[in-house]
C-alpha cells in the first residue's frame, strides 16, 4: 500500500519539480510532456483513493444494497458497449452465451455493475490480441442450496497459477503471470469480492481446461433479502 501511494507521488513531485525548473528554457513539447506526466499520476492517485474509500465501505458493511430484479446479461451487455474503446484496441472481441433462459438477479445494479466491470475490464487487459472473452451464464446453487444465476468471464490468456486462485482477491495482489504494467490499482478483485459477499453470493477464479483463466460469480435469484443488507448504514 505504501509502495503503490509513494509512486504516482512521486511522479507528480518530481515532474512539477522539473517542470517549474525548466519552465523558462524547454520547448513547449517538453513541458507538455511533463504535465501529461503530472495529469497520468494524479488520475492513479485518485483512483486508489476512491478504490481504498469503497474498500473500506463494503469491508465494514456501511454500504446498503439498493436490490432489484436485474437483467445481468443485458447489464453486462451494456458494460462491454462501453469497454469497445479498449477491446477495438486490443483487437478483442467479447461474446455472450447463456445456457439459462432465465439471466435475472436480484442485485443492486449499481454495485453488481462495478463487479462485471472489473472482471470484464481484467479480462480485456490480459487478453492477448485476437482473442475471444466468453461471458456465460447458466443455472446455479450456493452452498446453503438458495438457486442461483452463475456468470462467468473466460479470457484467453496466461490464465492463473494454481497457488494463487484465492490469493488473487487479495488487495494489491495481481497474478504472477500477469503483470504486465496493464495498469490498475489491485483492489479491483477485492472490491469485486466484498460486492458479491455483501449479496450473499460466491465468487471464485481459476482456469479453463482449453486454456485462460475464468472467473465464476454466483449470486442468488431469490427474492429474499440477504443478510449482509440487514442492519447496515448507508
Amino acid at each position: 500500500m505504501s509502495h503503490e501511494f509513494r509512486t504516482p507521488l512521486h511522479g507528480i513531485g518530481s515532474f512539477a519539480a522539473l517542470g517549474l525548473k525548466k519552465v523558462d528554457s524547454a520547448p513547449p513539447d517538453k513541458l507538455r510532456t511533463y504535465f501529461e506526466s503530472i495529469i497520468k499520476s494524479g488520475n492513479r492517485l485518485g483512483e486508489l483513493v476512491n478504490d481504498l474509500l469503497d474498500l473500506a465501505k463494503l469491508e465494514a458493511r456501511q454500504m446498503k444494497l439498493q436490490l432489484e430484479r436485474t437483467d445481468v446479461q443485458g447489464l453486462a451487455s451494456a458494460i462491454g458497449q462501453d469497454l469497445r474503446a479498449l477491446t477495438d484496441g486490443r483487437q478483442v472481441t467479447i461474446r455472450f452465451a447463456s445456457a439459462t433462459p432465465d439471466t435475472c438477479a436480484l442485485v443492486d445494479p449499481r454495485q453488481f455493475h462495478a463487479v462485471i466491470q472489473n472482471l470484464l475490464s481484467n479480462a480485456v487487459k490480459f487478453s492477448p490480441p485476437s482473442s475471444e472473452i466468453v461471458v456465460s451464464f447458466s443455472d446455479g446453487e450456493l452452498a446453503n442450496g438458495r438457486p442461483a444465476l452463475r456468470v462467468s468471464v473466460r479470457d484467453q490468456g496466461v490464465g492463473i497459477p494454481e497457488n494463487e486462485v484465492e490469493s488473487i482477491f487479495d488487495k494489491f495482489v495481481q497474478s504472477s503471470k500477469t503483470k504486465t504494467g496493464a495498469g490498475g490499482t489491485g483492489l479491483g478483485l477485492a472490491i469485486t469480492r466484498e460486492i458479491v459477499q455483501l449479496h450473499d453470493g460466491h465468487v471464485s477464479a481459476g482456469n479453463h481446461p482449453d486454456g485462460g483463466a475464468v472467473f465464476s460469480v454466483l449470486v442468488p435469484r431469490c427474492s429474499d433479502v440477504p443478510q449482509a443488507m440487514r442492519g447496515t448504514g448507508t
